[in-house]
């Protein structure tokens, strides 16, 4: 099924055609398809050309309509979203899209490793939240204009790393534990800080309390640990393997290896 919208009169209007990002949506859940929508109305210079439920008509969407940018969740039924994304990237003909996956169930989790290794840009949960939808086309827009800076880039690599590590982003310790490591990379002291007064910010971000935060991010640690071996973990920050086998990471240290890597790859020192 299609669903076709028209631009609004207000927000989602195109002031400058050259700068327009051209929005596919391929998302099932009608309640988390019309927040995105309505998020996506209220931003300038973004346009929502179509909508589907399904991923079979995707391929085709895209090479006719030409967008920026495809949003697709990879909760739908049919499973076949991870696949679809695959086959766009691989596509000769196809325009040059940027795909957003993303997952309104924790089934669709599951399948996020599949969709990067397949070709998608991102993965971003809570899309119908309008600052992270805001915030995620952003980077996509300077992705495609040329301009994408180094907290752009840093955001973005903190997201991969994370994945990596195996942590799954229906724990809200991960996107704590992403806000602390963009926090602390972007400091203008190089000493790492998981801190009461981080803890402070973090909770003001997202609107709970500090000792919230602290739990959360102990917790996403103490599973990282669990699932990845500590020569892996270090092998994905890093770049290399080092003997850490009596190596103790707790949630300070690992938020610094992180932020330090970044910092060092991103900002120039």
């Amino acid at each position: 099924m299609i669903v076709y919208y028209r631009k609004h009169s207000h927000g989602g209007i195109c002031l400058n055609q050259n700068n327009c990002l051209k929005i596919i949506t391929a998302i099932e859940n009608t309640e988390y398809l019309k927040k995105i929508s309505d998020n996506i109305a209220e931003i300038t210079n973004v346009s929502l050309l179509a909508s589907l439920r399904n991923s079979s008509d995707i391929v085709t969407l895209c090479t006719e309509l030409s967008p920026d940018i495809l949003i697709c969740d990879l909760s739908n039924q049919d499973s076949k979203m991870s696949t679809t994304i695959k086959d766009i990237c691989h596509c000769k003909n196809r325009h040059s899209v940027r795909i957003i996956a993303t997952a309104s169930s924790k089934e669709g989790e599951q399948l996020i490793s599949d969709s990067i290794q397949n070709g998608a840009d991102i993965f971003m949960e809570n899309l119908d939240n309008p600052d992270i939808l805001k915030s995620t086309l952003r980077i996509i827009g300077r992705q495609k204009d040329g301009s994408i800076n180094s907290k752009d880039k840093i955001y973005i690599k903190a997201d991969e790393i994370l994945h990596q590590l195996k942590l799954p982003v229906h724990f809200s310790g991960y996107h704590y534990m992403k806000a602390a490591i963009i926090n602390t990379a972007l400091r203008e002291t190089k000493l790492p800080e998981f801190s009461c007064k981080m803890c402070e910010r973090i909770a003001k971000e997202f609107n709970t309390n500090p000792r919230h935060v602290e739990r959360a991010i102990t917790k996403a640690v103490r599973h990282v640990n669990s699932v990845c071996p500590k020569d892996y973990i270090f092998d994905t920050i890093l770049g290399y393997s080092i003997n850490g086998y009596n190596y103790s990471l707790n949630a300070k240290e690992l938020i610094a290896l992180i932020a330090d890597q970044l910092r060092l790859k991103y900002i120039s020192l």
